[in-house]
C-alpha cells in the first residue's frame, strides 16, 4: 500500500520495461478500488529511459553531445571492425560488432578502465582494444555520446529523488548513479508461502500441465487471479509454448486471422522481420537485388501487396509456373515478364519501379524504400489486424532509425542498405501490446519485483538452472572473474541463480517449482537450487484439450468409398508407363495423380539426376540415328567414333542448355560433356561385343492393356538378324530386373513395352552410371545378349504371359476407378507427394 501511495508522488525507476508496466497497471487498479474516476498518471519508467530523459533535459542547459541510438552504435562498431585488419575475413561482422558493443558496455558498467586490457595479448583482446580506441576517439571527434557512458553524463538538478524497484543486482556504475542522485532502492516484495517441487515426465508434459493448471485457476475463481509461468529457456521454447497454450487456453487462436484475444501474454517477442507484414516488406525491397525461388513464392502469395487479395489465385498459379522453369533466382525483369500475362495488377506495379542509383545516404534510401513499398501497394488492400498494424508502426520506426545512420555512414550502396535494414529487422524484438490478461509467461529475470497470486517456475533441471557461464570473448577471462562480471564463471552464475530463486520463492503466496525427468532418452535431475523444496503432487484431473473434446463429441457416419468413376473402355490415358507403375505402388496415388491431377510444386534442385538421365537419352538417340546398326558401329574407327560421340553430346547439351539456361551453366556443361563422353564410349565398347542388329531409337507405340490405352516410347528397339526384337532402356539410376516381378511390380516399364510389340525376345537395362557400364535383363536365349539371364523359349513365353496378366489386372483396376489407399510397402510412401491428401499417417 505504501508503495502504491508513493508512486503517485515520486518517480519510480525499474529494472525493465515489463516491471514498469506491471506497476503502472497495479497503480491504476488501486485508484479504481479507491472509487476514483480520474487521477494523475504515475511516473514509472525503466532506468534506461529515465537516464535518457534526464540527459535530454540537461542537454537543454548546455551539454550538446549527441546521444547515439543503439542502432547507430552497432553500425559504428561494425564499420570500425570492417575497416580494421582484424576484420578481414570475418564472415559475420555484425555479430562481432554486437559482442564488441557488449564488451564496451560491461567495461563501463563495472568501472573497468580500457587500459587494463593492455597487458593481455590474446588476438581477440588486442582486436577489441584497437576497435574500442577507434570508437572512443571517433565519438570524441564527432561529439557523440554512447549509451554506455550516458549514466556518467547526467547530474542531479534538484527535486525529489526517484525510487528504484526490481534491482536484484546493481552494477558499480548504477551504484554510483544511485548515490549521486539519492535514488532510494525499495525492498523487493516478499510473500511467506510454502513452495512445492513437482516432477514432470518431460518438457511437453510440463507445458501441458502448466496450461491446464492456469486454466483451472481461472475457471474456479470468481475474480480472475494473476498467474505467472516462468522458464529459464523461454526463447528456445517460444513456439512450443504458443502452440500448447493456444490449444488448451484459446483454441480459436489456432484459426487463420483469429479474432479472440489470448488469455495469456508471452513476454518474449519475436524478431520484427518474422512478422508477415514486415517479411513482405523486406522481400519487396530485396526484389531490387533479385529473389530466390522460395522467396519469390512467399512474395507472390503475400496478402500485403496491392491486389494481393483480388489476384491471389492468379499469383499462386504464377508461383507454380515459375517453379517449373527450374530457375533458382528471379530478377525484377524476370518477374515483370512472367506476370505480364496473368497478373495485370502486379505487372503494372512492377513496371512502375525503376532501378536505384548505386549509392545514397541512409535517409535517401529510407525515402526510396518507402516509395517502393507504396508503389507495390504495401501493406495491401485488406484491413490489418491489431498485431499487423502494430508491426507496421514498428517498421516505420525502424525506417526512421535507419535514416538516422547518416552520421556514422554518410553514403552506402544498395546492398549495404538492404543488409542493414534486414539485420536490424531481425535484431529488433517485436512484442505487440495486448489487453490486460490474467496469465503472464515470463523469463526468470522479468518477474523480479512483480507479485502474483499464483506462480509456476518450470524447466529447472540441473542442466538449465543455474545456466552455464558465457563470458564475453573480448574481455580477458581472468579480468572478468576478478570483477565478478555476469557469465564469467560457474560460481558466479550459481550465486546469481540462487538469489533469483530465493526471490521468486517469495513472489506469490502459492508457488510451484518443477523440472522434467527426461529429455528424449536422457534422464534429468532437479536443479540443486530447488532440490530442498518439499516435493508435492499436482492433481489436475482430466482436462482434455479442445481438439480432444471436439474429437470426443464427434458423430461419425461411416462410409467406405474406394472407387472413382470408371473410364470408358479403350480410353487413352495420359501418363504412359506411370499409369501401371503408380497403380502397382498404390491405387489411390495413381487415381490422385492421373485422374485428379494432384501434384507437388516443382523445386529448384539445380541440374539433378533426372536431368542427367534425359541428357543421356538425347545423346543416345542422336548417336543411334546416325549409327543405325551394330555393323556400322564396328566399322567406325576409334577416332571417327569419338568425333561422332562428341558431336552428339554437343548437340544434346546445347539443346538442354536452351531449355534450362539458368541450370546448365557453361562451366557445368563442360563437366557434363566430359562425363558423358567417357560413359558413352564405354557403353559403345560393350555394344560391340553383341550379335549384329539394327537399332531404332525412341520408338513410340500405343499399347492397349486392361481396358485402357497408353502411349509409350522405348529408348531403343533392336532387331536381330533372325528377326527377334530386343527392347533397350537406358538407366542412370538404380534399376533391377527384380522390379519387373510379382503381382505388384515396382517398375513394369519394359514388360509393358513388350506387350505392345511383336517378336520380342529380350528386355535389357543398359546401366550407365559413375560406377560403370552394365547390361542386365531377361532373354529367351543366351546368344541374344550374352550378359542377360536366359530362361529358354518356353520360360520366355510363360514370362510374357505372367506380365500380361499382371498388367491386364492393373490396367483394369485403373479403368474401373479403383482408388483405395493401399501402398505396396513403406517405400511406396517414402517419396509420395500426396500423403496429406490420402492421410495415411492418420490411420
Amino acid at each position: 500500500m505504501e508503495l502504491l501511495e508513493g508512486m503517485g508522488k515520486r518517480t519510480v525507476v525499474t529494472a525493465n520495461q515489463r516491471l514498469a508496466h506491471h506497476l503502472t497497471q497495479r497503480f491504476h487498479a488501486w485508484q479504481r478500488r479507491q472509487g476514483k474516476r480520474a487521477w494523475e498518471s504515475p511516473d514509472i519508467l525503466p532506468l534506461s529511459a529515465w537516464i535518457e530523459r534526464t540527459y535530454e533535459e540537461a542537454a537543454l542547459d548546455g551539454d550538446k553531445r549527441l546521444p547515439l541510438s543503439p542502432f547507430q552504435e552497432q553500425v559504428l562498431w561494425q564499420r570500425i571492425i570492417e575497416a580494421s585488419p582484424y576484420g578481414e575475413g570475418l564472415l559475420h561482422a555484425a555479430a562481432t560488432a554486437k559482442k564488441a558493443q557488449e564488451a564496451w558496455s560491461l567495461l563501463h558498467a563495472w568501472h573497468i578502465p580500457l587500459e587494463s586490457l593492455d597487458a593481455h595479448f590474446s588476438e581477440d583482446v588486442q582486436a577489441f582494444l584497437e576497435w574500442a580506441k577507434v570508437f572512443r576517439d571517433r565519438c570524441q571527434q564527432e561529439g557523440w555520446l554512447d549509451t554506455s557512458r550516458l549514466p556518467e553524463a547526467i547530474a542531479p538538478t534538484g527535486g525529489m529523488p526517484p525510487l528504484a524497484l526490481g534491482f536484484l543486482e546493481t552494477t558499480p556504475q548504477q551504484q554510483a548513479l544511485f548515490q549521486r542522485f539519492g535514488i532510494e532502492p525499495l525492498p523487493l516484495p516478499a510473500f511467506h508461502g510454502a513452495p512445492l517441487r513437482v516432477a514432470m515426465t518431460d518438457r511437453l508434459r510440463e507445458l501441458e500441465a502448466a496450461a491446464k493448471w492456469a486454466k483451472a485457476l481461472i475457471e474456479d475463481a470468481e475474480c480472475p487471479p494473476s498467474i505467472a509461468i516462468l522458464m529459464p529457456d523461454l526463447p528456445s521454447l517460444r513456439e512450443q509454448v504458443i502452440q500448447c497454450f493456444d490449444e488448451h487456453l484459446c483454441p480459436p487462436s489456432l484459426l487463420p486471422r483469429p479474432v479472440h484475444a489470448r488469455p495469456y501474454n508471452l513476454s518474449l517477442g519475436r524478431p520484427l522481420g518474422e512478422e508477415p507484414v514486415v517479411q513482405s516488406a523486406l522481400l519487396s525491397l530485396r526484389l531490387l537485388k533479385g529473389l530466390t525461388l522460395e522467396e519469390t513464392g512467399l512474395w507472390l502469395r503475400s496478402p500485403f501487396l496491392g491486389e494481393g487479395e483480388t489476384e491471389r489465385l492468379e499469383r499462386a498459379l504464377l508461383d507454380a509456373r515459375l517453379r517449373e522453369r527450374r530457375i533458382s533466382r528471379f530478377s525484377l525483369h524476370d518477374l515483370l515478364e512472367a506476370a505480364s500475362g496473368s497478373c495485370p495488377g502486379l505487372a503494372t506495379r512492377l513496371r512502375a519501379l525503376s532501378p536505384p542509383p548505386p549509392y545514397r545516404s541512409p535517409r535517401a534510401w529510407a525515402r526510396a524504400f518507402d516509395a517502393l513499398l507504396r508503389t507495390l501497394g504495401w501493406p495491401g488492400e485488406r484491413s490489418l489486424s491489431s498485431q499487423e498494424y502494430q508491426a507496421l508502426q514498428a517498421w516505420k520506426g525502424l525506417l526512421e532509425a535507419f535514416s538516422g545512420l547518416g552520421g556514422v555512414w554518410p553514403s552506402m550502396s544498395l546492398s549495404s542498405a538492404l543488409a542493414q535494414i534486414e539485420h536490424q529487422a531481425h535484431e529488433t524484438l517485436f512484442q505487440p501490446q495486448t489487453p490486460e490478461v490474467p496469465i503472464q509467461v515470463l523469463g526468470m529475470l522479468e518477474a523480479i519485483g512483480m507479485t502474483f497470486d499464483h506462480l509456476w517456475v518450470m524447466g529447472l533441471d540441473d542442466n538449465q538452472w543455474p545456466p552455464a557461464p558465457a563470458p564475453n570473448p573480448f574481455i580477458p577471462l581472468a579480468l572478468q572473474r576478478r570483477h565478478n562480471l555476469p557469465g564469467s564463471s560457474a560460481e558466479r552464475e550459481l550465486a546469481y541463480a540462487r538469489r533469483i530463486t530465493r526471490q521468486l520463492a517469495r513472489s506469490a503466496p502459492r508457488i510451484l517449482f518443477s523440472h522434467p525427468l527426461r529429455e528424449r532418452d536422457q534422464a534429468k535431475r532437479p536443479s540443486p537450487l530447488i532440490a530442498a523444496f518439499p516435493q508435492g503432487t499436482l492433481s489436475l484431473g482430466e482436462a482434455p484439450s479442445y481438439p480432444a473434446l471436439i474429437l470426443r463429441s464427434r458423430r461419425m457416419e461411416t462410409f467406405s468409398d474406394v472407387s472413382g468413376p470408371p473410364l470408358p473402355p479403350g480410353t487413352l490415358v495420359e501418363g504412359g508407363k506411370d499409369v501401371f507403375k503408380l497403380q502397382s505402388a498404390c491405387p489411390f496415388r495413381a487415381f490422385a495423380r492421373l485422374r485428379l491431377g494432384a501434384t507437388s510444386l516443382a523445386r529448384a534442385e539445380g541440374f539433378n539426376a533426372a536431368d542427367r538421365g534425359i541428357l543421356l537419352h538425347r545423346v543416345m538417340e542422336r548417336l543411334w540415328r546416325f549409327l543405325e546398326s551394330h555393323g556400322r558401329l564396328c566399322d567406325m574407327g576409334e577416332e571417327a567414333l569419338g568425333a561422332q560421340v562428341s558431336r552428339a553430346i554437343q548437340e544434346a547439351v546445347e539443346e538442354t542448355a536452351r531449355r534450362l539456361p539458368h541450370t546448365l551453366t557453361p562451366r557445368l556443361a563442360e563437366i557434363e560433356k566430359a562425363r558423358l563422353f567417357e560413359q558413352v564410349m564405354a557403353c559403345l565398347a560393350l555394344e560391340k561385343g553383341r550379335s549384329p542388329f539394327r537399332a531404332s531409337p525412341e520408338v513410340k507405340k500405343t499399347v492397349e492393356v486392361g481396358g485402357i490405352a497408353v502411349c509409350v516410347r522405348a529408348d531403343r528397339v533392336d532387331v536381330l538378324e533372325g528377326g527377334e526384337v530386343v527392347i533397350m532402356d537406358y538407366k542412370t539410376g538404380e534399376a533391377k530386373i527384380q522390379h519387373w516381378e510379382g503381382e505388384r511390380p515396382e517398375d513394369p516399364q519394359l514388360p509393358l513395352y513388350a506387350l505392345g510389340m511383336e517378336g520380342v525376345a529380350a528386355l535389357c537395362l543398359a546401366q550407365v552410371s559413375q560406377e560403370g557400364i552394365a547390361m542386365e535383363g531377361i532373354a529367351a536365349r543366351e546368344d541374344i545378349i550374352p550378359r542377360l539371364r536366359a530362361i529358354g523359349e518356353e520360360g520366355w513365353q510363360a514370362q510374357l504371359k505372367r506380365w500380361a496378366e499382371v498388367l491386364e489386372r492393373l490396367g483394369r483396376d485403373f479403368q474401373k476407378g479403383c482408388a483405395q489407399v493401399d501402398p505396396k510397402d513403406a517405400q511406396a510412401c517414402r517419396y509420395c507427394e500426396i500423403s496429406t491428401l490420402c492421410r495415411i499417417h492418420e490411420r
